[in-house]
């Protein structure tokens, strides 16, 4: 091959190499106009909330009473990732999470029984036969249901409303003016198709939680509330870890975003500078940051007392450690079932600052709960109350362990999950 033909094929390779990477760099702006154009949301908004006023309209099943005599075999249908019966270990990656932990209770109580465990996700060849069918929203909790009629279906749900975290994330997404990501917004008409076979939904939460389920049309006889366990065994307080001097924030959520109220977090502290007791605090941070890891990064490099930690798995003594040695948990989200973080934290004695929507309903004994999360000034005093009164946080972080210990024990997890089950 001559010189003239090498040179005539590298102009050929190096003209593919550049319009392979345009090529690329288009399809990344076309994806990111698609997944943070809020537009295409509020489109699936609109027609999600159509479908929802129709469904509201279809009659749902009647209420099946049964006699737990005649339950022999349970499908359940949860996540394999979280918890699996037949590879069960503690020290496994997420075996110690909130959906691991709700997974393996639920299991427990009908451990008597023959259970078909089922991931919520996997392909099922053949439809199972069960007297009860307990899932969280799938595809697979309508399979089996409607498989089953004559079973008792109950549907698990760890959120608010679907619709209402669609609102609530356009709302924050318009008045952040920050793109909505596909990972924080979830379809609602899987619950809605879901719903319609349910004879009950048991509902992780407070009273806010549940009001988002009457607000949308869930039909008020069929949900209840059920408080989610810790694992008191592990998550024990110990003050001594706590620095000298200053007061530790922690900030912890999987997945750190819109919804779990990561921007809020940076509005409270860059107000917080300009005060006087910006000193007397510090802010860690855990989570998954992928989506805003820019934001998260130039929020560390401005102030010098935040740290971000990245993700952390609640299975490693790491995790233990840092909510052990903090003084508050400060978790401003917008939806939840109810925050797995804050219980793990609150079982640790951190004083909780958290909104109302984060499902866990304290009292002023044991925290503060966020009237209105876009006032910053609230959350200002709260800490202003607490750095001005050294003693308040030891007496408050004592009464937030106590308070886990009294109502979200895994023992009375599955003695209420039963009383629901049979009611």
């Amino acid at each position: 091959m001559n010189k003239l033909s090498i040179k005539s094929a590298l102009k050929k390779i190096g003209f593919v190499l550049i319009t392979w990477r345009l090529l690329l760099k288009l399809k990344r702006s076309l994806r990111k106009l698609f997944l943070e154009n809020s537009i295409f949301y509020k489109i699936n908004y609109i027609n999600e909330r159509m479908y929802n006023t129709y469904m509201t309209k279809v009659s749902y099943n009647h209420e099946i009473k049964v006699n737990p005599k005649t339950i022999k075999t349970v499908a359940l249908i949860y996540s394999r990732m979280h918890f699996d019966p037949k590879n069960d270990e503690q020290n496994k990656k997420y075996s110690q999470s909130s959906a691991a932990n709700i997974a393996r209770n639920i299991y427990c109580v009908f451990s008597s029984h023959n259970v078909i465990y089922t991931d919520k996700d996997e392909k099922i060849d053949k439809v199972p036969k069960a007297d009860l069918v307990i899932g969280v929203v799938s595809q697979n909790f309508v399979k089996i249901s409607r498989a089953n009629p004559q079973a008792l279906k109950i549907l698990f749900l760890v959120n608010c409303h679907p619709l209402y975290r669609a609102e609530i994330l356009l709302k924050e997404s318009h008045e952040l003016r920050r793109g909505l990501h596909r990972q924080e917004c979830i379809n609602s008409l899987f619950f809605l198709k879901a719903q319609k076979y349910a004879d009950r939904l048991i509902l992780i939460g407070n009273e806010f939680v549940k009001n988002t389920y009457i607000e949308y049309g869930s039909c008020p006889e069929k949900l209840f509330l059920i408080n989610s366990g810790v694992n008191l065994e592990n998550l024990t307080p110990n003050f001594s870890k706590r620095p000298d001097g200053k007061i530790r924030i922690i900030y912890s959520a999987s997945d750190l975003g819109i919804r779990k109220g990561l921007f809020r977090v940076i509005q409270y502290w860059e107000a917080l500078n300009f005060t006087s007791i910006h000193n007397v605090f510090e802010l860690k941070i855990i989570g998954g940051g992928a989506t805003f890891n820019k934001e998260i990064e130039e929020f560390v490099r401005r102030f010098n007392n935040v740290e971000y930690l990245g993700w952390i798995d609640s299975t490693k003594q790491e995790y233990i450690n840092i909510l052990q040695s903090s003084h508050i948990i400060l978790f401003p989200s917008l939806e939840e079932g109810q925050a797995g973080t804050v219980l793990e934290a609150m079982a640790c004695g951190c004083v909780p600052i958290i909104t109302e929507q984060s499902g866990i309903p304290i009292t002023d004994r044991e925290g503060f709960v966020i009237k209105d999360y876009t006032n910053t000034n609230e959350v200002i005093d709260y800490m202003n109350i607490l750095s001005e009164n050294k003693p308040l946080i030891t007496t408050m972080s004592t009464r937030s362990r106590n308070y886990i210990e009294k109502n979200h024990d895994w023992k009375n997890f599955r003695e209420n999950f039963i009383k629901i089950a049979y009611k």
